[in-house]
């Protein structure tokens, strides 16, 4: 009876524990919501970044007033790798990414885009 309840209990764990360094799907534009220093304090900014995943592993890096970067990345759950740039990823889920890199933590938004008439 132990040995069942044991086994039982270790299922769920196998079903849901996942892969850390699985791949996972960044396609379409984000943007940069909330921007604080290694100590989670709020920093007010005006440069918001957007981003964009296209298929292929490419992405565009957009700033206001500034030039786009273009390049090819790498993301699992636990990082995001840009080229020009790398960060660990706090959290990654569907709609919202916390970011950390040497200079701070940037959380981004998968945002909607306007569809083109």
């Amino acid at each position: 009876m132990k040995r069942l309840l044991f086994v039982l209990l270790l299922i769920p764990a196998f079903a849901f524990g996942g892969d850390k360094n699985k791949p996972i799907d960044l396609t379409g534009s984000w943007k940069e919501t909330r921007r604080m220093d290694l100590n989670k304090q709020a920093i007010p900014f005006t440069d918001t970044v957007r981003m964009k995943f296209m298929v292929g592993n490419e992405y565009l890096w957009m700033k206001p007033n500034t030039f786009q970067y273009r390049g090819t990345y790498k993301a699992n759950n636990t990082s995001l790798d840009l080229g020009m740039r790398s960060f660990t990823a706090l959290e990654m889920t569907p709609g919202r990414m916390l970011l950390k890199d040497e200079l701070g933590i940037y959380e981004f938004t998968r945002s909607i885009e306007a569809p083109v008439t």
